[in-house]
């Protein structure tokens, strides 16, 4: 009787959270972007794939010391996952806020917007590097 209860105490609380997420137009606006920047990710890391027709690929170049890590070419989809991954845990953090903090979410939505920027920015140079 308890997991039942916990149960729906998880439910009630994922359903207010989602409530508060799209009651608030800014927070649903910068989710809606967050999301966008993140399904970018993804299409960028897939023409990628697709065109690269060998089995490794080079993932990080730095200026300094030049190519520092080569993988396999399905590992550029960690990118978009770690975006899609922080997306996740922030909301995460301001569904099950107590209060309704739009500062928080505010601050949360943006730093998952600045994260999906700099992976959609570092999938440039890989593109570069490799295809060029």
């Amino acid at each position: 009787m308890k997991n039942n209860n916990n149960v729906k105490d998880l439910n009630k609380q994922l359903f207010s959270g989602a409530v508060k997420v799209l009651r608030n137009s800014y927070i649903r606006y910068l989710c809606y972007v967050a999301i966008l920047i993140n399904l970018l990710n993804w299409l960028s890391s897939y023409y990628i794939v697709s065109r690269i027709d060998h089995d490794l690929m080079i993932l990080h170049y730095n200026v300094k010391f030049g190519i520092d890590y080569i993988g396999e070419v399905g590992k550029i989809y960690n990118f978009p996952l770690v975006g899609f991954i922080v997306i996740l845990v922030n909301l995460s953090i301001y569904l099950f806020s107590k209060r309704d903090y739009k500062f928080l979410g505010y601050t949360l939505l943006v730093v998952s917007i600045l994260v999906n920027i700099f992976i959609l920015m570092s999938l440039g140079p890989i593109y570069l590097i490799n295809l060029s």
